[in-house]
């Protein structure tokens, strides 16, 4: 590949990347401005979460409508038009910002961002040899961690300077300009002709992950699809939440809190490199999510009895219960289907268990504003209700690899005799 070439190449991944970082800021943005924004127009618990509920609620429904059609409709036109009125829907809150017109915004953003992922898949995927968009797809999901640590940076700035729309007005025109150069790269890259060329000189790529056997894929696939929206009801739960969690017990302002925040997306991006390592040695995606599900109970336990104790001991707590969360997401919607796919479509399994994931975002916010407006903001009930949820996905995970295990031993009975 020429120098041209590569530099054809590598704009059109960062085109990609920045997209899909811009859209997981524009995402949690809200979330890490809530605690201010709750403050300034007083509403309950539930009312300010509203509009996180609404984003991942559309959000989730554009996933179901978009992936049996995205191979038939013109994804670059399709990306450009959802992307403009996104990022200038996004910016307009600088100017006005009621609660309604903040929640219609969201909504009208979780529809607007649906093709972000998937359509930047079929492009790179159009574009890319399999040994380059190996590496590529590595570096996307660096963009997860990056959004969401940058959008809390970002949100607790703007605080701190006293305008929370900051924010919104400086995502809103980043995107803008993002989507501005991906059209460039695109069209740069179909003008090049560029076509990708697989496995140079014919030297297959090494096996990077193991393949589930074929009795295991429908199981695999059933206790991702449920899990995945439980461990990402927690693992949203915290992430929004969080800057409350400080305020509250610990009376930090509310741009530290937010600042604070940061570690979590940040530090949590461990989860799936964990996932990978383990997945990969281990090679039972059952036994992963066991031990991970019953991690991640034990520390939620713990954290019910220590919350108020200390600060640090808080955050460290709440931050290596992420990790072991986006393990746990990760491996069910990133890995599982990777592992079935001789098995299971893989474009539907992901799909399927990106939109669990995406309505457990929905229900998350709003159910947590719920449980504490009942509680009167107690956090030592709400601690308790999450870890019920990971006593939960610990006993789904049990059932499950208990199954496997009952199989795999009577798999080998009948091969002894």
């Amino acid at each position: 590949m020429t120098k041209r070439e590569k530099r054809i190449t590598f704009g059109l991944i960062l085109s990609c990347w920045l997209a899909y970082m811009l859209s997981m800021c524009m995402k949690i943005s809200y979330s890490a401005s809530m605690v201010a924004i709750k403050d300034e127009y007083d509403v309950p618990n539930v009312i300010a979460s509203l509009p996180i509920t609404l984003y991942y609620s559309f959000y989730a429904i554009i996933q179901v409508i978009l992936a049996p059609i995205f191979s038939k409709i013109n994804v670059k036109r399709y990306m450009m038009v959802t992307f403009v009125i996104s990022g200038l829907s996004f910016l307009s809150i600088f100017f006005y910002s009621p609660m309604w017109y903040i929640c219609s915004v969201l909504a009208l953003n979780g529809i607007m961002h649906g093709s972000v992922w998937c359509g930047s898949i079929v492009t790179l995927n159009k574009h890319l040899s399999r040994k380059t968009m190996d590496k590529t797809l590595l570096f996307l999901s660096a963009a997860f961690s990056v959004g969401s640590a940058l959008s809390f940076g970002l949100s607790s700035l703007s605080i701190h300077l006293g305008n929370w729309r900051i924010t919104f007005i400086t995502l809103g025109t980043a995107f803008l300009v993002t989507t501005l150069y991906m059209f460039f790269t695109i069209t740069r890259m179909e003008k090049s002709d560029l076509k990708p060329v697989d496995d140079e000189n014919g030297i297959p790529l090494k096996k990077r992950v193991y393949t589930a056997e074929r009795p295991s894929a429908k199981p695999l696939f059933v206790l991702s699809l449920i899990s995945v929206f439980f461990s990402s009801f927690l693992y949203y739960g915290f992430a929004n939440w969080m800057p409350t969690i400080l305020k509250s017990n610990f009376g930090l302002a509310d741009s530290m809190a937010t600042l604070i925040t940061v570690l979590f997306p940040t530090v949590a991006y461990l989860g799936p490199v964990l996932s990978e390592f383990f997945c990969n040695r281990i090679k039972n995606d059952f036994l992963v999510i066991f031990l991970s599900a019953a991690v991640v109970t034990g520390i939620s336990l713990l954290l019910c009895f220590v919350y108020g104790l200390n600060v640090i001991l808080t955050i460290a707590v709440i931050v290596t219960i992420g990790i072991f969360l986006r393990l746990l997401n990760n491996t069910f919607g990133v890995l599982v289907p990777l592992h079935i796919k001789n098995y299971v479509n893989y474009g539907l399994t992901s799909a399927d268990i990106n939109a669990s994931a995406s309505a457990s975002a929905a229900a998350s916010p709003f159910m947590i504003a719920l449980i504490l407006d009942l509680s009167g903001n107690d956090w030592h009930t709400g601690f308790f209700v999450l870890f019920s949820i990971t006593l939960l996905v610990l006993t789904l995970c049990s059932v499950f690899f208990a199954e496997d295990l009952y199989y795999q031993r009577k798999t080998k009975t009948l091969k002894t005799k």
